[in-house]
């Protein structure tokens, strides 16, 4: 477009006198304030909120500690009672073995005792038998004669004077007494009345109250050892 056709002619302006009022509407301006105040007023209500929510976080921030250091203080006191039970336990299984070492202590000792007891009132009985003609003799030396071998050269049987006078004058009636006859006997004052010793080439039984005694208390005692282990 040119310029000249955009120019105002001076004939086609004129003057005047009169006076003119300019007015503008206010309602943008009071529209614009308004809406600031609902903007700041949000605002304030956000950080209000944001203010509470900061306050809740922390409020949920100290009660997690609290729990927390409540449940390190129930893991300890568990533990702790744990370990109370464990040594509770271990003392009361402890005691257990040493009353149950010492109930097997005095179970021993009264065995021992009984043994030594059952031994003397045996060896009492024994002796009583044998000088009260209760027992025959014959009737033993029979027996270990038995088992001897069929065809021995010479037996040789060791008693006391007394038990050899006792088998002469008391069973002279029974059928062993041919015992009497056929063996060599020989007189030993060590032996008790009643004991004996066979004697022949290859074999030898000895029956001596004390050390048949002593061979039952061996081996009482070899299985009281095999017990205790």
């Amino acid at each position: 477009m040119s310029l000249s056709k955009s120019r105002i002619l001076k004939n086609s302006v004129s003057f005047s006198n009169e006076s003119y009022q300019l007015t503008y509407n206010s309602f943008n301006e009071t529209g614009q304030t308004e809406e600031a105040a609902e903007i700041n007023q949000g605002w304030r209500e956000l950080e209000a909120e944001r203010g509470r929510l900061e306050q809740e976080k922390q409020q949920l921030q100290e009660l997690q500690q609290l729990l927390a250091r409540q449940q390190e203080e129930l893991q300890q006191e568990f533990a702790r009672v744990i370990q109370m039970k464990q040594s509770v336990e271990e003392h009361a299984k402890q005691r257990e073995q040493e009353l149950e070492a010492q109930k097997q202590e005095m179970l021993y000792q009264f065995a021992d005792a009984l043994w030594d007891n059952a031994l003397q009132l045996a060896e009492k009985v024994v002796g009583q038998a044998i000088d009260t003609r209760q027992i025959s003799m014959l009737t033993m030396l029979k027996r270990t004669v038995e088992t001897l071998p069929v065809a021995f050269e010479k037996l040789v049987i060791t008693v006391h004077p007394e038990t050899y006078e006792w088998l002469k004058g008391e069973q002279a009636e029974t059928k062993e007494y041919w015992l009497l006859e056929l063996v060599e006997w020989k007189f030993d004052f060590s032996l008790k009345p009643g004991e004996f010793i066979v004697e022949e080439q290859k074999e030898y039984f000895q029956y001596r109250f004390k050390e048949i005694f002593e061979r039952l208390r061996e081996q009482w005692q070899d299985q009281k050892d095999f017990e205790e282990r």
